[in-house]
């Protein structure tokens, strides 16, 4: 009679640890559910991202580790990949984010959440609807710490794009909104607050136009005018500015694509564009 073999862990991921905390039987082709807001509650404790993984005492079967897990212990292995990284950030690294850009970016909270925005001058802040949406006792956090109280002006839900005004950043300078296309391949930086970190930056690029895809939210008429990021966004940078190599504003951050297995390596900004016309700024 021949030994039945087990099955080998496609993937086997959990927040701070080892153990593969994997559903036996899980479907292999899990449809992605809606995209989610990512704005930030307060957490309740920490939850393994799901995958296919056969277990064997909580952990990956030994058998799992296989020629793959070999190879990455190979130190030739290593110093190969060391290269190619380098050799691929010198070809298409990303440029810094300009310092205007940085002080522009806020930390927008109220009712125990908190999102992402950016300043574009005159006191005036963009983020994301959803992060105003209810929104009692309204503040703003810079990047140097301080707070003030802000003033919801308008909120289109349509495009889930909010305008906040601060009457003590009257004075500052803001970064300058775009109100240009942006370009497949086009990098972008990305500055937010995910979860407990203030003002974290993250590079990529442009992936695409459209709209999500998902009918339930089509049909509600949800992010009419939406770009895809190749970026990981997670919760807290919903409003969050998304930047050309020039510090111009090109979008606002406003959903993830998130499933059951943990987040996927897109996001979703409304154009600058759409917002020029919220604006009448187009030209």
């Amino acid at each position: 009679m021949s030994r039945k073999e087990p099955r080998c862990c496609s993937r086997c991921s959990v927040a701070f640890g080892s153990s593969c905390k994997s559903s036996p039987g899980s479907p292999r082709n899990e449809r992605t559910s809606p995209i989610h807001h990512l704005v930030q509650r307060p957490l309740r404790g920490v939850r393994a991202a799901h995958g296919d993984a056969h277990l064997a005492n909580g952990r990956c079967h030994p058998q799992c580790r296989s020629t793959r897990m070999k190879r990455l212990s190979d130190p030739a292995c290593w110093l190969t990949a060391l290269i190619l990284l380098t050799c691929a950030f010198i070809l298409f690294g990303f440029a810094p984010t300009p310092p205007d850009a940085q002080r522009a970016a806020v930390r927008v909270q109220a009712n125990g959440w908190h999102g992402s925005g950016v300043h574009i001058g005159n006191g005036f802040i963009l983020t994301a609807g959803h992060v105003t949406e209810n929104a009692e006792g309204l503040v703003v956090k810079t990047d140097g710490g301080q707070v003030h109280k802000a003033e919801i002006l308008w909120l289109n839900h349509a495009f889930d794009v909010s305008l906040v005004y601060v009457d003590d950043m009257k004075d500052e300078p803001g970064a300058p909104l775009s109100c240009e296309r942006t370009t497949v391949g086009q990098s972008v930086t990305i500055i937010g607050n995910p979860l407990d970190t203030d003002f974290a930056q993250s590079w990529g690029r442009v992936s695409g136009f459209g709209k999500t895809g998902l009918e339930n939210l089509d049909k509600r008429g949800l992010w009419r005018s939406l770009v895809t990021l190749d970026v990981t966004a997670a919760p807290g940078v919903s409003g969050g500015p998304v930047y050309d190599e020039q510090g111009n504003v090109v979008g606002i951050l406003v959903a993830g694509a998130i499933s059951m297995r943990g987040t996927f390596p897109y996001s979703y900004m409304v154009p600058s564009t759409a917002i020029c016309h919220l604006l009448g700024r187009a030209i």
